[in-house]
């Protein structure tokens, strides 16, 4: 029986590429590097800001640890100016997660900044949909790994197999599968259903409206 539902943000939530390409290529022009399309973010988002960078960087830099930590270090204090232009989540998202939090324990899971997570749950969501709302913190490995999913398990009082973890990627597939939880995957992010099917998804949600009614099918 599916106790508790940890949903990924980015892809997932809300569609957050416009003010994550605002933030990379506030960065990139910074340094003096090309700008790069949402189409690149696309392909580069899921494995946290670090990766991120890395990969918007020119290669030639990426290959570097020191000025890809440089970089990163700019990438911060701009997405801290962009990130909140992210104002809505996807249409119907807000009204299947509040119905969802009647029957279940909610949590956000992301790879983003902490601090981020926590204040885009706030900005997006009603107050107490969700019970934990995590970004990446210092010590604890990203997705999908599937150390922080433990930890949120613990803090709800459910076990992994008790959970469901909703994504739009492969990141978020594997996640679910490494930590023993129920992987479902949404078909309205940035992957698509083939790649999640491919990465071990056992339920696909077409829109957020159908997110209640499977869940609680299963």
């Amino acid at each position: 029986m599916i106790k508790a539902i940890i949903f990924d943000l980015d892809g997932t939530v809300a569609d957050t590429i416009c003010a994550i390409r605002e933030g990379v290529n506030l960065t990139m022009e910074q340094l003096g590097y090309p700008t790069r399309t949402e189409a690149d973010i696309r392909r580069f988002i899921n494995h946290g800001a670090r990766e991120l960078i890395r990969m918007s960087l020119p290669e030639d830099v990426g290959t570097d640890p020191v000025r890809v930590d440089e970089a990163l270090d700019v990438y911060q204090g701009m997405y801290e100016r962009t990130y909140k232009n992210t104002n809505r989540c996807y249409d119907g998202m807000v009204d299947a997660m509040t119905a969802l939090a009647q029957r279940y324990k909610l949590a956000i899971l992301s790879n983003k900044q902490d601090r981020m997570v926590k204040g885009l749950a706030a900005q997006l969501l009603p107050a107490g949909v969700v019970q934990i709302a995590q970004g990446q913190v210092e010590g604890v490995p990203t997705k999908p790994d599937p150390t922080a999913v433990w930890e949120i398990c613990r803090a709800l009082d459910v076990a992994p197999k008790e959970c469901a973890f909703v994504g739009d990627s492969d990141v978020d597939m594997r996640t679910a599968i490494n930590a023993g939880c129920l992987p479902v995957g949404v078909e309205w992010g940035y992957r698509g259903a083939d790649v999640l099917l491919s990465a071990g998804a056992k339920v696909l949600v077409e829109k957020p409206c159908d997110l209640f009614g499977v869940i609680k099918g299963l």
